[in-house]
């Protein structure tokens, strides 16, 4: 008599992640990306990046941000297409910032 079993329990399939967004048209999408992403951004830099304060980075200007980004879908998709490379997203915030968009 065997202690352990030696046969295997057969591989089971893990379902596909599911996109949160998958039900939102399209046409939205970008918005609710771009909004987590700087949502998330804004969060974690809380005002700072690389050791220095900077007033572009507050969380209290994620609605503003978020209203240019609706306004013009092309600063929304420039800012997403940043997304892997951190500097370079701060950079965009900072000229949109010191830009009349924020106006």
């Amino acid at each position: 008599m065997a202690l352990y079993k030696t046969e295997t329990a057969p591989a089971v399939a893990l379902p596909a992640p599911v996109d949160r967004f998958a039900a939102i048209p399209e046409s939205h999408q970008l918005s609710l990306r771009v909004a987590e992403h700087l949502g998330s951004l804004l969060t974690r830099l809380d005002g700072h990046f690389e050791g220095r304060e900077c007033a572009w980075l507050s969380r209290r200007l994620l609605f503003k941000y978020c209203q240019v980004f609706n306004a013009t879908p092309f600063h929304a998709a420039i800012f997403y297409g940043l997304s892997n490379n951190e500097e370079a997203a701060v950079s965009y915030l900072q000229e949109l910032y010191d830009s009349s968009a924020m106006d």
